[in-house]
């Protein structure tokens, strides 16, 4: 069976459960629990994701946030299709 790379089910995850504004952002935590790798890995995959415009990072109470750009929300979309 197909498994998409870390950084693409990390753009899934934010597109499913909508987390598209400051709002309604998702932490380091949660994402390094759903993919399955430590933080330091998923810091890696955000990276990536930053440097093509894919999401945004925020810094709440010592804890960082991640949400779609809209550009990110367009390259997720497009996974589907």
């Amino acid at each position: 069976m197909y498994e998409h790379a870390p950084h693409i089910k990390i753009l899934l995850l934010l597109n499913n459960i909508c987390a598209t504004s400051p709002e309604r952002a998702i932490s380091i935590e949660y994402i390094s629990n759903y993919i399955k790798e430590d933080r330091e890995s998923v810091f890696k995959h955000i990276d990536l994701l930053l440097k093509y415009g894919y999401v945004s990072k925020i810094v709440k109470n010592n804890s960082t946030f991640l949400f779609l750009t809209k550009t990110g929300l367009l390259a997720a979309l497009s996974i589907y299709s």
